[in-house]
């Protein structure tokens, strides 16, 4: 394996950049170079020889951090450094003095859509999937590739059957700190959060056919959920559930979860922000799940619509989501009750409640939003900067 020396030394790598997935450092640190029209040779730190680590590793036994940059073979540092050296001037020197040619009419003034889409995809994190999707152990084959997917007759906190009588009891109760106004995404949303946690619960009893329940289901449900998610429309989610039809119609429903980018999130919010956390994705599974145990135990989509009203006790004061909630929901409208072929793109339907009024983007805690849309409209679906601050907030650092 080539030394760390040989590697920084080596022609082709006059500007080289060690980094890590997930890393929003790594990313701003791509941004300078890029923007100064100079190219960039990366190499992940989690693919890195251990001699190689050992030989970044500071002497004084503190963490190694991302990224690691070296230009002409000589080491700057992290970004904070290179941000200095931008700064004051002392970059160019080392550019210049490693035969690194900048453009003839100075920096560039932004990444290209092309760069910067590259740099930023490549740095999105895996969800969680576990913490995330294996919600009271209902949950599981991760990376095991589509599995079918048997929801039982009851799950604690969540639902039960009673077979006999067809009644369907929805309870889900869950704590945290709530929103101190009810938040409406038609107007201005600030931060407001509770000091202490409290307890909030949906609840509803659904009247079931008791002759539908001993036959077929309506449908068979497939869950994949894929060792490194699935990528659509600029998110990572962190699988699928198919839903498969008596007659072989089939439509995929994508499962949001833990460090999934949330298009419709809100710069600074105190639950709703760009980026997912666990009790979001536990909420928001938690009511997808009974809402498709009651169609495939023949339920109608006014049930499906009553656990939807039930959930608004804990979206709009524990979870704040709106978008995705009404996405959510229509996406297992168009899958089981439509049988369409796809589920309309989440950014298409934040689209739409924008042109509807339920949603508006003139605020300025929804530029990453009108960032993305613009992305995506494109052909980019590029996430903003913003969600991979949110990342790095939340115990995503940048350590080696």
């Amino acid at each position: 394996m080539a030394e760390l020396k040989e590697i920084v030394d080596a022609e082709e790598n006059k500007v080289f950049m060690f980094t890590k997935e997930g890393c929003v450092y790594c990313v701003q640190a791509l941004e300078v170079f890029a923007g100064l029209g100079v190219t960039t040779v990366v190499a992940d730190i989690a693919a890195a020889d251990p001699a190689v680590k050992a030989a970044l590793t500071p002497a004084d036994g503190a963490a190694l951090t991302m990224p690691q940059v070296f230009v002409g073979g000589k080491r700057v540092g992290g970004c904070g450094e290179l941000l200095a050296e931008q700064e004051s001037g002392a970059l160019f020197g080392r550019l210049s003095a490693a035969n690194v040619e900048l453009p003839a009419d100075g920096a560039a003034s932004k990444l290209t859509d092309a760069q910067l889409t590259a740099a930023r995809q490549a740095m999105v994190p895996d969800p969680y999937v576990e913490s995330s999707l294996a919600a009271r152990g209902i949950l599981y084959g991760v990376g095991a590739g589509p599995t079918a997917w048997e929801l039982p007759a009851a799950l604690e906190n969540l639902y039960s059957l009673d077979a006999a009588t067809g009644e369907l009891k929805v309870s889900y109760t869950e704590s945290n700190k709530c929103y101190k106004s009810q938040p409406d995404d038609a107007a201005l949303r600030v931060r407001d959060q509770e000091e202490a946690k409290s307890e909030r619960t949906m609840a509803v009893t659904l009247a079931l056919d008791p002759s539908k329940l001993a036959g077929q289901p309506a449908f068979d449900i497939e869950l994949d959920l894929p060792e490194h998610g699935v990528d659509m429309w600029g998110s990572r989610f962190v699988g699928t559930a198919t839903i498969i039809h008596p007659d072989g119609a089939r439509c995929a429903i994508y499962l949001p979860g833990v460090l999934t980018f949330d298009p419709a999130g809100i710069t600074g919010d105190s639950h709703a922000s760009e980026r997912i956390g666990p009790s979001c994705a536990r909420v928001q599974t938690a009511i997808n799940v009974a809402q498709l145990y009651a169609l495939q135990k023949g339920g109608s989509a006014a049930d499906v619509d009553a656990i939807q009203d039930a959930s608004e006790e804990i979206i709009f004061w524990f979870n704040g989501r709106l978008s995705q909630w009404k996405w959510c929901r229509q996406q297992i409208r168009e899958a089981c009750e439509l049988k369409k072929a796809e589920v309309t793109p989440y950014p298409v339907f934040i689209r739409e409640l924008a042109e509807k009024g339920e949603l508006n983007l003139e605020f300025e805690n929804r530029a990453p939003t009108r960032e993305f849309l613009e992305t995506f409209e494109q052909g980019g679906s590029v996430p903003p900067m913003a969600f991979f601050v949110k990342v790095n907030e939340k115990g995503c650092s940048c350590f080696a």
